[in-house]
């Protein structure tokens, strides 16, 4: 490819995204008022029910497996946790031979002040539960 061909890749890239902004741009504070209005409405979603820890397999803690996350540690959209992400991913291990115990720190909504003390009890309170 010539550097010319590169140039004109360049600017049909520039366009098109000059082109959207334009377009979304008029249509942007409705975009925001409707997000706060969905987010109102649907508020905080709860996390998945049952333990956060748990262990997969025979048990024989030949791996120890702690998840730190969002939603899909804390469980959104699953009835419990065996279901959500950690305990699916504990399952699969054991299916494959490797068993052993699983924790999960999340939270459907984090703000930046409250992550660091909820990571920190987190991890003490399932090293705890996985010792």
């Amino acid at each position: 490819m010539t550097t010319n061909n590169k140039s004109t890749n360049l600017n049909r890239w520039q366009a098109t995204y000059l082109a959207t902004a334009v377009v979304v741009l008029p249509v942007s504070p409705l975009l925001f008022l409707l997000g706060q209005y969905t987010r109102r409405k649907v508020g905080l979603l709860p996390d998945a029910a049952g333990e956060k820890t748990g262990t997969a397999g025979e048990g024989g803690g030949t791996a120890k497996l702690l998840v730190i996350g969002e939603s899909t540690v804390a469980g959104l959209g699953a009835r419990t946790h065996k279901q959500a992400l950690t305990g699916q991913f504990a399952e699969r291990l054991a299916t494959r031979g490797i068993d052993g115990a699983a924790g999960g720190v999340g939270s459907g909504f984090l703000r930046i002040a409250p992550v660091q003390a909820l990571v920190v009890e987190g991890l003490d309170e399932a090293c705890r539960q996985m010792d």
